[in-house]
């Protein structure tokens, strides 16, 4: 069950989207929006994910957080509510990687993956975008994805990975 307005990623529009997901749904994909800290926090627990992904961490926040550490530490508070069994993603490639990496490490986490450019082996051939998941070779063409949209990509198929799809 998809929630992609982006009015439904706060306080309100969360639990809404959960409450009017249909009985038999088995998967939610939801974005949790924040400016300050706590609201990641606050989210989680209502969510209590099975899977949680930090995508990128920005300067979109930094009027409210002061510093590109402050906002990858209130991103990482989607980590507090995170299932014991589950999967934490992080982008290899963000400035913070080792500022949510450290999180992680010191957190009962374990399985935790990461995505990013050169990881996924990310090359440029002619008018497309190639890159690899495990065994699986992507082309997307760069007429329709720039690095931005590639960077997302990329974090939406780690959780198709993380979640078991094939």
């Amino acid at each position: 069950f998809p929630s992609h307005d982006r009015y439904l990623n706060n306080h309100i529009g969360l639990p809404l989207t959960l409450v009017n997901m249909p009985l038999d749904s088995d998967v939610a994909v939801l974005e949790m929006g924040m400016n300050h800290e706590g609201e990641i926090y606050h989210l989680s627990s209502i969510a209590k994910p099975d899977i949680a992904a930090i995508s990128w961490v920005a300067e979109n926040h930094i009027e409210n957080l002061g510093s590109l550490e402050n906002i990858a530490k209130a991103k990482a508070e989607i980590f507090d509510w995170l299932k014991r069994s589950g999967s934490a993603i992080i982008p290899a490639d963000n400035d913070q990687f080792s500022t949510l990496s450290e999180i992680l490490e010191n957190s009962d986490i374990t399985n935790i993956a990461s995505f990013g450019l050169e990881q996924n082996n990310v090359y440029e051939e002619d008018d497309d975008y190639g890159f690899n998941i495990e065994d699986d070779e992507f082309l997307i063409d760069k007429k329709i994805c720039d690095e931005l949209v590639l960077n997302n990509i990329l974090c939406a198929l780690t959780i198709c990975k993380e979640a078991g799809a094939r």
